[in-house]
């Protein structure tokens, strides 16, 4: 959340921050997809148990 006092914030730390965010979306969109993986596979393992 941006609040009034970040808006005071020099340049070069806003940059960062804008920076650091970018690479928690990256590691929260690389986290969702591990899920996305790990849920496959659990859905494999379910219809082969379900084959048997």
């Amino acid at each position: 959340m941006i609040t009034i006092e970040d808006a005071e914030l020099p340049r070069d730390i806003v940059e960062n921050r804008i920076k650091d965010t970018e690479k928690q979306i990256k590691r929260f969109e690389n986290f969702i997809e591990s899920l996305k993986l790990r849920k496959q596979k659990y859905e494999e393992k379910l219809a082969e148990m379900d084959g048997e």
